[in-house]
């Protein structure tokens, strides 16, 4: 994952109390930039997850093109409001 990390230029690595580690992006921006640009070129062997990335980027398109915004419900809440 450092590796992940490291080639993509953002993120951050965390780890759970069970042992888990997992990358996370935080930034609208990085996914754009980044993310989906890394997966573009280097694909997925699965076809769910080709589908599931093909989704994820139309969303990406639709929030950068401002057909749709994303807001969390409320400051204290880890629940999103699409609008």
């Amino acid at each position: 994952m450092a590796l992940l990390m490291e080639h993509m230029k953002c993120g951050a690595m965390r780890s759970r109390p069970d042992g888990v580690s997992y990358f996370e992006v935080n930034t609208f921006a990085a996914i754009v930039e980044n993310v989906i640009p890394f997966f573009d070129r280097f694909g997925f062997l699965s076809a769910k997850k080709q589908r599931d990335f093909a989704k994820f980027k139309q969303i990406a398109r639709l929030i950068r093109a401002g057909a749709i915004s994303i807001r969390k419900a409320s400051p204290k809440s880890s629940r999103f409001v699409v609008t």
